[in-house]
């Protein structure tokens, strides 16, 4: 018996079931009677509710009851429900890894959220720029902003663009003799961490001011200098410690050209803390994009100003125009905050963890 009969049936014979006002009310044909319509929605609602126990499949409501009970994660405002169904996939899914909070867990996890991106896991750091100086990056202009490269001294090397990881320039080292230095104010008996990204082959020292050379291989000053050399073929991240000694108050990081064309970028150096730390780093290149807009270097529009009232547009068939706007840059701010929320279920208990979204411009 459907629900028309059962509607009927409460009723008895002697009313008519085909007047206007009874089919209208109460039950008719076409299910289209008010009380008959009401119900029919209530039971296609309930059995959408018993019979999708697959939170992926869930939508509106449902998918929001569901992931706020299993994982206490809120939808962001503009999210979508598939980037959120994906926040919720990382916790309980993980990529079908067997084993959680591992680095390479962490890595698997996030290259899920970032297809296109290349990700690297950097540990023993702090925020690149925490309020906190102590916290921060020591090193100024560890990004290489310009092809100055202000806050260097550089020696038979330059700021190039085609040696850069991040943003519009890095340190190309080609050349004989070539060396890239910066002085930085430590603590005595405390503990640093340096990072970089490399591509080629380079010679690190880490000169203090008691003219003390550190040497990683036995982790000790030396009186005499000590030359740390790494090899990447390709963009790979690079670490290594030191410990300063009880009157040291500054040590100078060099970069020393080591017989091979050689890229070197984005410095790093972070007081070690008594907290175990990683960061999360997603590589974006601004032409290796796909299903985006392809971004100019920049932060201003390169049309050149002349007289015309149309000004010439030179390869702009390869920058982020829609609809005759100028697109430059990345907003991460938002993706930060989903992302950093993400991270914080991820991490082990009394760890911390950061994330860098970090975007090369394009470059012809």
């Amino acid at each position: 018996m459907d629900l028309k009969e059962q509607l009927r049936g409460n009723f008895p014979k002697t009313i008519d079931k085909s007047k206007p006002v009874f089919s209208s009310l109460i039950a008719n044909d076409k299910g289209t009677a008010a009380i008959q319509k009401q119900l029919n929605d209530l039971f296609k609602y309930m059995k959408e509710w018993i019979s999708t126990p697959d939170v992926y499949e869930q939508t509106g409501v449902m998918l929001d009851k569901s992931i706020r009970f299993f994982s206490f994660l809120e939808q962001f405002a503009d999210e979508t429900e598939t980037s959120l169904k994906n926040r919720f996939a990382a916790l309980f899914i993980r990529n079908h890894d067997t084993r959680w909070g591992t680095a390479f867990d962490i890595k698997r996890v996030f290259q899920q959220y970032f297809p296109h991106a290349t990700i690297y896991i950097v540990e023993n750091t702090n925020k690149i720029d925490d309020e906190n100086p102590e916290l921060a990056n020591l090193i100024d202009n560890g990004d290489i902003e310009t092809s100055e490269a202000l806050g260097w001294s550089l020696t038979n090397c330059v700021a190039d663009a085609d040696a850069s990881f991040s943003k519009g320039y890095g340190i190309l080292f080609n050349n004989k003799g070539g060396i890239l230095s910066q002085s930085v104010e430590v603590k005595s008996n405390q503990a640093y961490f340096l990072h970089f990204f490399l591509k080629g082959s380079i010679k690190v020292s880490v000169k203090s001011n008691s003219n003390k050379y550190w040497d990683k291989s036995t982790n000790t000053w030396s009186d005499t200098i000590v030359y740390n050399t790494f090899t990447s073929e390709e963009w790979n991240n690079q670490s290594m410690y030191f410990i300063t000694g009880n009157n040291d108050s500054s040590v100078i990081i060099s970069f020393e050209y080591n017989g091979e064309l050689t890229y070197i970028d984005y410095f790093r150096l972070f007081e070690k803390q008594p907290y175990g730390s990683f960061t999360v780093i997603a590589h974006f290149e601004g032409n290796t994009a796909v299903g985006v807009f392809g971004l100019a270097a920049g932060d201003s529009d390169p049309n050149i100003e002349t007289q015309e009232s149309t000004p010439p547009q030179p390869r702009y068939s390869n920058y982020g125009y829609y609809d005759k706007s100028y697109l430059s840059g990345v907003p991460v701010g938002f993706a930060n905050d989903i992302y950093e929320d993400l991270l914080d279920y991820l991490r082990a208990q009394g760890v911390k963890a950061f994330l860098e979204i970090v975007v090369k411009d394009y470059s012809e």
